[in-house]
């Protein structure tokens, strides 16, 4: 057996000592059966009908075509369930599930699962609790300083924008956004995407910010190119919001 199921039938005889309920114990006996990883296993409600409408799938009214799926998006109703069943578990025992062994594995499972779909190794990958945190860990953590510039352009999003703002007086660096043409990108080229990168960047610049997908006008950026492209200008970071695409 592996450790994983070792720590889950001590999760379960733990459980029992403190009198849950039988609902909660109902709830962890699933998660014992369940293949590892597996956490939305926890409620047999969650597991959404591959075969429904997938507006079925949602809980958000029918008077709506909302296409929102970011900061105020909305979950299936799959994954609003084993959320829900994390919860009632965690508080019948805090402190097991907040540092317990079972759900250091979850964890590392899923940012197994992560580094597999972002093509890069677990250990290269933090989990935050959203894009916005880790725009924040890199203002406030790169290596830059008096003189050096952080670029990004009109189509960046405010929340991958102002954290270096916040931080630059601090740090001594500077912030400068150029307007990308909005009107134009129906008929941009990859070419001429690179381009308006490209000319925007300065001899101090160090950093440069942009979306994989913007939220704007939903334009999907050449990264590579435009990466290989600035970098040959003597930009040493460039980092990419791909909160609306991965």
């Amino acid at each position: 057996m592996s450790d994983l199921g070792t720590n889950r039938r001590t999760f379960l005889r733990t459980l029992a000592a403190v009198g849950a309920s039988a609902s909660v114990l109902g709830r962890a006996e699933e998660l014992l059966a369940a293949p590892s990883g597996s956490p939305a296993s926890l409620s047999n409600a969650g597991r959404t009908d591959r075969r429904l409408p997938l507006r079925e799938q949602y809980l958000l009214s029918s008077e709506l075509i909302y296409l929102n799926h970011a900061s105020i998006g909305t979950v299936p109703r799959s994954v609003l369930a084993a959320h829900s069943g994390y919860l009632e578990l965690c508080e019948t025992f805090p402190s097991l599930y907040v540092w317990g062994a079972v759900w250091r594995e979850v964890t590392e499972e899923t940012r197994r699962s992560a580094a597999e779909l972002l093509r890069c190794s677990p250990d290269e990958l933090a989990i935050t609790h959203n894009t916005t945190e880790g725009f924040n860990v890199l203002a406030h953590g790169l290596p830059i300083g008096a003189g050096d510039e952080v670029l990004f352009s009109s189509l960046n999003h405010p929340g991958a924008s102002v954290a270096w703002s916040g931080v630059a007086a601090r740090r001594g660096y500077h912030v400068r956004d150029f307007d990308f043409p909005v009107e134009r990108v129906p008929e941009l080229t990859v070419d001429e995407v690179v381009r308006l990168h490209v000319e925007a960047v300065r001899p101090e610049t160090r950093v440069l910010v942009l979306p994989h997908v913007d939220n704007m006008v939903g334009m999907c950026h050449p990264l590579r190119q435009i990466a290989e492209a600035v970098r040959a200008r003597g930009v040493e970071f460039v980092v990419v919001d791909g909160a609306q695409s991965a």
